[in-house]
């Protein structure tokens, strides 16, 4: 009895990263299972508007990705009457090669391009699954837009999953500006609002703190680190008593006044401007140089002396001060 043990080759988790936009080439296998979706259809129409087949607006609305597939559909009449299913690893067949052998009195109108075009088109079905009741729908399209949104999305899982494990995006249904050759129009856009689990542990928001991973505990126990001491605060360099605050000086009052009719002012650089009737007439360096030019300038040429006054019997004769003992009297030496 042989005791080898067969493994069963493991499954994968879902089709996400065979999501493979590429082709192939004109031969292929036409007899794949055949699929038909459950739920209901959601599509974005060209007023930028996320619906269902059902009349249910759902724009802004968010849902998990659970699932995304690549077909091969043969239209009729409007209708997909064939639908493939390609499995893991397969590339999509060079579908202008196989349409080029159809007859083109089975083909149809493009609706945006109002050409004809051939019954075979590649399409991407992603699937949906309500985040509250898990309620599934699903949405296939085949345009440039939703190939680029699709690609970008299965991009973001295949990198979060090398991180996190098996985990499913949470995506808001919206759309996006998208240039074209014909200056642009919106596209779908998916935008990922956090991560599900395959676990059912939770959702773990974009944004969000990452966890350390726990750590096992040590066969040995680890003594506590010492406690740092705590830092004083920095001694200042003068610990003395604080330096005097600066005081402008009081300001000094200036000299000024009035001798034998001439004004003179002392001026802020110290010096003397000597003035007659409210006409400057003589500017000096000091006040005593101020003193003696108006001494000079006061005192009058030798005269006849003026007459005594007459002399009144019991009265001392009165007399006016003279120049001379004014100025001494202003002169302080």
């Amino acid at each position: 009895m042989s005791n080898d043990i067969t493994k069963k080759p493991e499954q994968p988790l879902d089709s996400i990263a065979d999501f493979d936009p590429e082709v192939e080439s004109a031969e292929g296998d036409d007899n794949q299972r055949s699929s038909r979706w459950s739920g209901p259809r959601v599509k974005f129409t060209n007023d930028f508007e996320c619906v269902t087949n059902e009349g249910d607006a759902i724009s802004g609305q968010q849902r998990i990705v659970i699932d995304i597939h690549r077909t091969e559909v043969y239209w009729k009449d409007g209708i997909p009457v064939t639908e493939i299913v390609l499995g893991p690893g397969q590339k999509y067949r060079d579908l202008d090669a196989v349409n080029a052998l159809i007859p083109q009195s089975e083909w149809r109108i493009n609706r945006n391009t109002k050409k004809l075009q051939g019954p075979w088109s590649r399409q991407h079905v992603l699937i949906f699954a309500d985040p509250t009741t898990m309620a599934e729908s699903w949405w296939a399209s085949d345009t440039i837009g939703a190939t680029i949104a699709i690609t970008a999305l299965r991009d973001s899982i295949e990198r979060m999953r090398r991180f996190r494990g098996p985990v499913y995006p949470l995506v808001e249904l919206s759309d996006c500006f998208m240039k074209t050759a014909y200056g642009g129009r919106q596209r779908p856009d998916l935008k990922i609002k956090g991560w599900l689990r395959a676990d059912g542990t939770g959702v773990a928001a974009i944004g969000a703190e990452v966890q350390s991973p726990q750590l096992a505990a040590p066969s040995t126990p680890v003594e506590p680190a010492a406690p740092e001491p705590s830092k004083s605060p920095p001694t200042p360099r003068w610990s003395g008593p604080p330096a005097p605050t600066p005081t402008m000086p009081a300001a000094r009052t200036l000299d000024r006044g009035t001798i034998a009719g001439f004004d003179y002012a002392e001026t802020q650089d110290g010096r003397y401007s000597i003035s007659k009737d409210g006409k400057l007439v003589a500017t000096q360096a000091s006040s005593a140089a101020m003193l003696q030019w108006i001494a000079r300038q006061a005192i009058p040429a030798p005269a006849t002396p003026a007459p005594t006054p007459p002399t009144v019997p019991g009265r001392e004769p009165v007399s006016e001060p003279s120049l001379t003992e004014e100025l001494d009297d202003k002169i302080k030496f």
